[in-house]
């Protein structure tokens, strides 16, 4: 199951496969039916009362929002079918190769448009148009995997988000993919609580846009000083990374008024 905050039906409230369950999705399709019914009869009566005309609007609003799931539910399936194309490797025609020697092969097309990154390494000119194969030497074979997973289903599932998110949150400031980049953010925000916070602190610095999670760490750790501040994983911290301790430091002597 993917990661989303949309876990019910929309409709009824049950559990559903694409946001809408079965019976609510045939609902819809009834409802769109029953619109167009009223149009072919306003089409011949034009005097409508006013209580019809609400029971319309109503119809009309949860009509539109049937359509607007049933296309969810298609591109759905359709991300499911691209997925689907990388994991077998149809009519793949690049390589990727790390420095543990596994392979991911994928499509130049799909990487160019879900990265920045790819895109400018593949927009080369004197790169051969078939059986590419190239060396990516800054990820391990599972971040690649993760990244280039995310790219073509635009999803992570919870497993990846709770064991993977620091790794991938890098990745994705690095690769240009900055929806990936918002999901681990938001995942770790989640997540964020005292005994980790020194390790978000120290995480953000390595992206390019280090604020969020940088204050929401900071704040976790000023709120909790003494439980954090004397403890042996800030003291290791610290001496990793003097210019961030000091920062710390700082930040408690501003909010004290010191």
């Amino acid at each position: 199951m993917a990661y989303t905050s949309k876990k019910w039906c929309s409709f009824c409230g049950r559990i559903p496969e694409l946001s809408i369950c079965k019976s609510c999705w045939w609902g819809g399709m009834d409802i769109i039916k029953l619109l167009e019914q009223l149009d072919a009869q306003e089409e011949s009566n034009h005097d409508v009362n006013t209580e019809t005309s609400g029971h319309r609007q109503n119809l009309s609003a949860l009509a539109s929002k049937a359509r607007r799931l049933e296309d969810l539910a298609k591109r759905s399936t359709y991300s499911k079918k691209l997925l689907e194309a990388l994991l077998k490797e149809l009519y793949a025609d690049i390589e990727q190769v790390t420095d543990e020697g596994l392979s991911l092969r994928a499509h130049k097309v799909v990487l160019s448009f879900g990265s920045g990154v790819f895109r400018s390494m593949l927009e080369n000119k004197f790169i051969p148009r078939k059986g590419l194969r190239r060396r990516v030497p800054d990820l391990d074979h599972y971040e690649l995997k993760g990244l280039v997973e995310f790219i073509y289903s635009g999803q992570l599932t919870p497993e990846t988000l709770k064991g993977h998110s620091k790794s991938l949150i890098v990745v994705a400031d690095k690769y240009d993919v900055p929806q990936l980049m918002n999901i681990c953010e938001a995942y770790l925000l989640e997540t964020l609580y005292t005994e980790n916070a020194v390790g978000i602190l120290e995480l953000s610095v390595r992206l390019s846009s280090p604020a969020v999670l940088e204050n929401a760490a900071l704040d976790v750790i000023l709120k909790n000083w003494k439980s954090i501040i004397f403890s042996n994983e800030y003291e290791e911290f610290a001496l990793k990374n003097p210019p961030l301790a000091l920062k710390v430091l700082r930040s408690y002597s501003i909010r004290k008024g010191f």
